[in-house]
């Protein structure tokens, strides 16, 4: 009995620490965010209110991908994940930021910083 412990302790340990692994979620936020800001870039070469409409609609599901990543502690993502989403977030306040929509700028920064 003592010879099976160890290794079914293991096993336990590697299944509950693969489940810790958050990579995918924040490679998911990033191709959202991409999506996100294309759509918002094409949408603001048409019209302020163009960008207001797909703005409204696309801000919801940005941030409840958004919100899986709120409590993930660094050891379950790898560092290449993460600087990929802080450089993702960099660009895309950059690029939304200067579509010259005050608005939408000021409200995509709150998105990404709180959540809300």
């Amino acid at each position: 009995m003592k010879n099976t412990a160890a290794p079914l302790l293991l096993v336990a340990a590697s299944l509950a620490l693969s489940g810790c692994n958050k990579d995918a979620d924040f490679e998911g936020f990033v191709a959202a965010n991409k999506e996100f800001v294309a759509a918002l870039t094409e949408a603001a070469s048409a019209s302020p209110e163009k960008a207001r409409e797909v703005f409204d609609q696309g801000k919801g599901g940005l941030k409840a991908k958004l919100e899986k990543l709120k409590g993930v502690r660094s050891f379950q993502v790898k560092e290449k994940s993460t600087k990929e989403f802080e450089s993702n977030v960099t660009a895309s306040l950059d690029e939304v930021c200067h579509l010259d929509i005050d608005a939408i700028c000021s409200e995509y920064k709150s998105l990404l910083s709180s959540g809300d």
